[in-house]
């Protein structure tokens, strides 16, 4: 089974786009699934049996295999029970996604709302973390605009970051401009 979610997130802000679109919303709802490796050990099988490319070249075509849909439909790929539904398993797993679905996208809302913010160019401070902040602004936020992971590891101080494994291609990427009088900051988020 493969999921493709046609219906796109709309958003209004470029830097909102990215955090609901189809591609990271579902991802690595659950740690390690990010649905570009089928677990069905058969299908390794038979692409390469018909010598075709390995299975995550064609999520763009298909959609995406991810582990939680596979339980979530009473699939598993064990050797043993060849990947006949189990419906028992499955009622157990349905739970636990929709809490974890909810869980995302709930953050995710949260996260674009501040990110739409930022592009605004405003930083909302409550009234419990106004005693953190400078009584007097100097600096200014002037763009807020999305980046690619290509942009981020082009540059030669990000180099361990990539390294240690901190940025991947599946992280959401910004680059903010802050002003202070004459002197411009560009920084990488």
């Amino acid at each position: 089974m493969t999921l493709d979610l046609d219906a796109s997130v709309g958003a209004s802000t470029v830097a909102g786009s990215d955090l609901l679109s189809k591609a990271s919303l579902l991802a690595y709802l659950f740690p390690g699934d990010h649905g570009s490796d089928t677990p069905n050990p058969s299908n390794h099988y038979q692409l390469s049996k018909l010598r075709m490319n390995d299975f995550s070249s064609y999520t763009g075509e298909i959609g995406r295999a991810y582990g939680w849909a596979q339980r979530l439909c009473g699939l598993r790929f064990l050797e043993r029970d060849h990947g006949k539904p189990a419906t028992a398993m499955s009622a157990s797993h349905m739970a636990e996604t929709v809490k974890a679905l909810r869980k995302r996208v709930q953050a995710r809302l949260a996260l674009q709302t501040q990110m739409a913010a930022f592009e605004r160019g405003t930083v909302p401070v409550t009234a419990d973390i106004s005693k953190l902040f400078p009584a007097k602004i100097v600096s200014r936020i002037t763009t807020w605009k999305s980046s690619t992971y290509e942009d981020f590891v082009a540059l030669p101080y990000t180099a361990a970051h990539v390294e240690l494994g901190f940025a991947t291609k599946q992280d959401t990427y910004f680059i903010a401009t802050v002003e202070r009088n004459t002197g411009l900051c560009c920084k990488l988020i």
